[in-house]
């Protein structure tokens, strides 16, 4: 399986062991906390790709989960053992802070940017859905050297062999809507970081037919008869929609 590349649903069937393990405690979490974490056929693609990666995360290991106020992610890895670790630039109520509390997770308010962790601390970090917004982008230039500097920090607080994961937003040039990152912009990226991290896996952002792609793969939360008529049977008659983007997985390995 490929770790950077983008969103298809055979994928998702394809670790629908892991999905479904996600989905089990997601229905904990709203029965005992009312933590209700958002989901679609993408949110559960992403929680998979981000399990998948750190998979060989060991017992008592450390993992940071990033953009985290709304994620599943560091409940997963504290009820795997490990020291589950989240930050976000907002902190949850005091009542919803209590359930990261009574579950054994650290919880600090903090950005992607300015994480307040020492040095070489995590064996391995992630974040889903959240890249795309970190800044308020305006054009690519902004893109890459904000997420530059993320990546950075993110290197810091990486342990040497550590891997980090992420899924963010992802759009084709001249077919969808903007939606910040895109494969150009994604290769320019790796460059960059280079001398500091290796894909854990060749990337792959390429999409030969997005008609084709789209079609085959429900990118889009709602309900079927929603994706019908607002995506569907435009895409057929081969027109494009508006609003209508998909998902890529980053994976890199700390030098």
């Amino acid at each position: 399986m490929r770790l950077n590349g983008l969103f298809y649903e055979a994928e998702a069937n394809e670790m629908s062991g892991v999905i479904q393990s996600v989905i089990d405690l997601r229905k904990e979490l709203i029965s005992i906390y009312k933590f209700n974490p958002p989901w679609s056929v993408t949110r559960g693609w992403e929680y998979g790709k981000v399990i998948y990666a750190l998979g060989k995360i060991e017992k008592k290991n450390k993992v940071l989960d990033i953009g985290s106020a709304n994620s599943i992610v560091p409940f997963f890895f504290r009820r795997h053992s490990c020291e589950a670790y989240a930050c976000d630039v907002k902190k949850p109520k005091r009542k919803e802070l209590q359930y990261y509390k009574d579950l054994g997770i650290d919880y600090q308010k903090a950005g992607i940017v300015d994480l307040p962790y020492d040095d070489n601390f995590f064996d391995g970090i992630c974040s889903v859905c959240t890249l795309e917004h970190i800044y308020p982008w305006k054009d690519d230039t902004e893109i890459l050297r904000e997420t530059i500097f993320a990546f950075q920090e993110i290197a810091r607080v990486l342990k040497p062999g550590g891997i980090t994961v992420h899924s963010c937003d992802f759009y084709i040039p001249g077919f969808n809507s903007f939606r910040t990152y895109h494969e150009e912009l994604l290769k320019k990226l790796f460059k960059a970081l280079s001398h500091i991290f290796e894909p854990v896996d060749e990337p792959n952002y390429h999409i030969d037919d997005p008609f084709t792609y789209f079609i085959n793969n429900n990118t889009q939360y709602g309900k079927p008869e929603e994706r019908e008529r607002k995506h569907l049977r435009f895409l057929r008659e081969g027109k494009k929609p508006d609003n209508l983007f998909t998902c890529a997985s980053i994976a890199l390995r700390k030098l």
